[in-house]
């Protein structure tokens, strides 16, 4: 990478083009440009000059260089989702508008994507009801793509005034900052999975509320359910007591609808779940699962849910540098 400074001013060439400055460690030559006299004391360059010789940085001097260079570069952008348009913006490294916020119709949302985003910006969203659909369009496109969670970015960065404008340059400011409270973004197959397992839980509550409300019924006029699964169609002659009312009987007709309804929908999510127990990746551990006591099929896939996001937040905070680390203190000073 070789970037010109201008002309050096100083010295017994002056105004002549200045040549690149710098040497690392593997052979490559640069010289930032553009750049403030304050940010190119930070990265440590050298106005070039005959009686001046530019020190040979090492490998490590190198890295290190290259990745604030990088940082220099980048664009921060954020997008505040809802649900029908998008509010997008963008900041440089030290927290200066480069993209002034845009509404974009969720419609329009893949092409603007595709059209605008860099394969050097990093991106963040605020976990939503599309934050998974807008992430899968952004992955292949930026280089970093994160999901803010929506809670503790609101603890940091309290603003009096609260309109879409200023929370998405909050945003992007505090992605140029390094101060993203981020959550963890589960795979295709996670998700699948987690879609299922609620849905199968809300289903389960359901059917629980209409059981215990037919037993109701049943207690408060002392009726006894005939052995057996009470609310099979055989055990239901109770149902037609005659001491239960009319509306009684009309409701307790419905639930048995309901009940019978959602049995069947719960038992059809019953058995995907087995299915998947048997198909890579969850095949691999399910079956050791499976031997505990208590574990069956739905369990052991809402055990294993649950202990992918532990995995991946330890190994995100051994490679996740601390809060601030990346720079950007003026980004920090404007939020």
């Amino acid at each position: 990478m070789t970037l010109h400074w201008g002309c050096c001013s100083g010295h017994e060439h002056q105004g002549r083009p200045t040549p690149p400055m710098r040497h690392c460690a593997r052979g490559v030559t640069w010289s930032p440009g553009g750049i403030s006299s304050g940010l190119r004391a930070r990265i440590g360059v050298y106005d070039f000059c005959p009686k001046i010789q530019a020190p040979r940085l090492s490998q490590g001097e190198c890295s290190m260089n290259r990745d604030l260079i990088a940082r220099l570069s980048r664009r921060y952008l954020a997008l505040d989702l809802h649900k029908h348009y998008s509010i997008v913006a963008a900041v440089d490294f030290e927290g200066k508008v480069i993209l002034e916020p845009v509404r974009v119709e969720q419609a329009d949302l893949p092409g603007w994507l595709e059209k605008h985003i860099q394969a050097t910006d990093f991106v963040v969203i605020e976990s939503t009801t599309n934050a998974w659909t807008v992430y899968d369009l952004l992955e292949p496109l930026a280089e970093k793509v994160q999901v803010a969670n929506p809670i503790k970015v609101k603890q940091i960065a309290q603003a009096r005034v609260k309109t879409d404008v200023r929370d998405t340059l909050i945003l992007a400011r505090m992605l140029a900052a390094n101060m993203i409270p981020s959550i963890w973004v589960p795979p295709v197959e996670v998700r699948s999975l987690r879609y299922l397992l609620s849905q199968r839980r809300r289903l389960t509550g359901m059917h629980t509320q209409i059981v215990n409300r037919m037993h109701s019924v049943a207690h408060r006029h002392h009726l006894r359910h005939p052995r057996g699964k009470r609310f099979n169609e055989k055990n239901t002659v109770w149902q037609q007591d005659d001491e239960l009312s009319e509306e009684e009987k009309f409701q307790l007709e419905l639930d048995m609808a309901t009940e019978k309804r959602l049995a069947e929908q719960i038992g059809k999510i019953t058995r995907k779940l087995s299915k998947m127990s048997h198909e890579k990746p969850w095949s691999e551990s399910m079956m050791y699962l499976m031997q505990l006591p208590g574990f069956g099929a739905d369990a052991g896939c809402g055990a294993k849910r649950d202990q992918e996001p532990r995995q991946e937040d330890h190994q995100r905070r051994a490679q996740r540098p601390e809060m601030g680390d990346g720079g950007g203190g003026a980004a920090r000073r404007e939020i």
